[in-house]
């Protein structure tokens, strides 16, 4: 995983956006990325955001859904 996210970096133009579980959160942020607030967030990832927070309660799923971004 380590090697593809490498590659990603290497290739991808900034700033650079990701979704993740919340778990995966620390992994990303070794990389750099940080953890964006729903403000900071561009407008599609705010919708997301709204839509995963409907879905989270009618699943009952503990785990929250994170944004983040790499300069």
């Amino acid at each position: 995983a380590r090697e593809i996210i490498e590659r990603l970096l290497h290739e991808t133009p900034r700033p650079l956006y990701l979704m993740c579980a919340e778990h995966n959160g620390p992994m990303y942020k070794k990389f750099g990325f940080v953890t964006l607030e729903i403000p900071q967030m561009p407008r599609y990832f705010q919708r997301i955001m709204k839509l995963f927070g409907v879905a989270k309660s009618l699943r009952r799923v503990d785990e929250d859904l994170l944004v983040m971004k790499l300069e």
